[in-house]
């Protein structure tokens, strides 16, 4: 009885002189003009938390790195558009009695209350529906009680009698990005009108518990017409983590926890110009993983020892011969050529795809190459070509090696490789219309796609004609 009287009080110190409580990360944020709500993150905390381990946020904790957006913003009533929340700092009230040092401005800020407001520069009032403190939810009879989630194993989940939220308990295998989620009858899903967010806890080695962060659950309806709900999250390897699932609305469902894994389906898809054959694509990685969650990145890369992967080519014979062909125009030149330069700039790829279809190309096929110093290139021009005389369509795999002297593989055969690249080359069954394509399970990326071409134009001409073009844009541009 006296540890819970200690956590009650050590709770509501985390209230201001009016009785507000402090906003943490996890907080609810609706805005006067948008669709739905979304939850406060909080990339680097300020070292302050409340005594379950949430982090307090500060005024300056109103970027888009801390509120992503609110679904539609409904400013011009006739003319929705997709949320593009740009905030001003959050008013911190008269009544708020705590300062916080901000290490994003090297200065001590307000802490945040609940009843602080912030506008958009599109006229949109943001405000709080929770501050994201609760009453900590992780006591004894919760853990105890924790379903045991194990990784792609579908399962269903029901609401205890207490109604309290769900609570379940995993130790992945693999470290890197994953997906919770949540199947549910269409019916059920059309009364429902806040999705809902989930929580993550982390069990360290004395057996405390710590908040890490949260999530907003978003809803995905799958080709069959199946709906699921899910939630990005971001898991290591070895360690124990509770999840929490916030869903007031839903007292029954199908879940599964499965490693992130991007998939693109080729098919035909209707433009101005008509309608368009997919042929070809790469898939390319979201740094942002990288940049964002550094431990979790280094993590997977540690772990994987084939390499971590950039990109994934899919081509078929143009498109590799294309390929081939610039590979050719680099080496040549000896050095990285100014049109390389050009259509590696993010303007240039622009430019290409406003302007051709083979700007787009050429754009598309050097996204996977942030090594384009790389010394390899002719080793991989020559695997390019020996790969590209004996099948139609190829697949090339560009993996980067962090760790010079790791077990990697090639071919199925382990080798040692000290260059900070690596490339594998395959054969590939037909790139047809249903094929379907895969990124690289535990990682998150996206796929260009590349179009069925006019083949009777000379590969040489388009490169030739295409980076002239491109060239003089940049110019015109620069």
């Amino acid at each position: 009885m006296a540890d819970g009287i200690q956590k009650m009080y050590e709770h509501q110190e985390m209230k201001g002189y009016g009785g507000y409580e402090y906003v943490v990360r996890g907080a609810e944020v609706s805005c006067s003009y948008g669709s739905k709500t979304c939850v406060l993150n909080l990339k680097d905390d300020h070292g302050v938390h409340t005594s379950d381990g949430r982090p307090l946020i500060t005024e300056n904790d109103s970027t888009t790195d801390n509120i992503k957006g609110f679904g539609m913003c409904n400013k011009n009533r006739s003319k929705p558009c997709e949320c593009d929340p740009k905030l001003g700092k959050w008013w911190a009230t008269d009544n708020s009695n705590m300062k916080i040092f901000d290490t994003a401005v090297g200065e001590e800020s307000y802490a945040v209350m609940e009843d602080s407001l912030a506008t958009c520069n599109k006229g949109g009032l943001v405000s709080f529906k929770t501050s994201g403190q609760t009453l900590p939810s992780y006591d004894n009879v919760k853990i105890k009680y924790a379903v045991e989630i194990v990784e792609d194993e579908k399962k269903n989940w029901s609401r205890k009698s207490d109604k309290k939220d769900f609570i379940g308990h995993v130790k992945v295998k693999n470290s890197g990005i994953y997906n919770f989620c949540i199947y549910i009858d269409y019916n059920i899903r059309k009364s429902i009108t806040d999705l809902g967010s989930i929580f993550i806890y982390w069990k360290n080695m004395l057996g405390s518990i710590k908040y890490i962060g949260a999530y907003e659950l978003i809803e995905k309806v799958k080709g069959s017409g199946e709906i699921c709900i899910y939630a990005e999250i971001i898991l290591n390897s070895g360690i124990e983590y509770y999840i929490e699932i916030d869903a007031p609305n839903m007292y029954q469902f199908d879940y599964v926890l499965k490693g992130n894994l991007d998939q693109h389906i080729l098919k035909k898809v209707k433009t101005e110009n008509g309608e368009r054959e997919e042929v070809s694509g790469v898939w390319v990685i979201n740094k942002e993983h990288e940049d964002i969650y550094p431990t979790n990145y280094e993590k997977m890369v540690k772990e994987n020892h084939h390499g971590a992967t950039r990109s994934i080519y899919y081509l078929n014979s143009w498109y590799a011969l294309l390929l081939e062909k610039l590979i050719d125009n680099i080496i040549d030149s000896r050095s990285i050529p100014r049109w390389v330069s050009n259509i590696l700039n993010v303007t240039a790829i622009k430019v290409g795809m406003d302007s051709t279809s083979a700007g787009v190309a050429l754009s598309v096929l050097l996204l996977g190459f942030d090594n384009i110093y790389d010394a390899n290139l002719k080793k991989f021009r020559d695997n390019l070509k020996k790969v590209s005389s004996n099948n139609d369509y190829i697949i090339i795999e560009v993996k980067s090696n962090r760790y010079p002297g790791d077990w990697i593989y090639e071919r199925d055969r382990p080798v040692i490789v000290y260059n900070y690249y690596h490339y594998n080359f395959s054969g590939s069954s037909e790139l047809c219309i249903g094929r379907q394509l895969e990124g690289v399970k535990y990682e998150k990326g996206s796929f260009k796609l590349l179009y069925k071409f006019d083949t009777s134009i000379s590969v040489n001409d388009v490169i030739n004609n295409e980076i002239k073009r491109i060239c003089d844009d940049m110019e015109g541009i620069n």
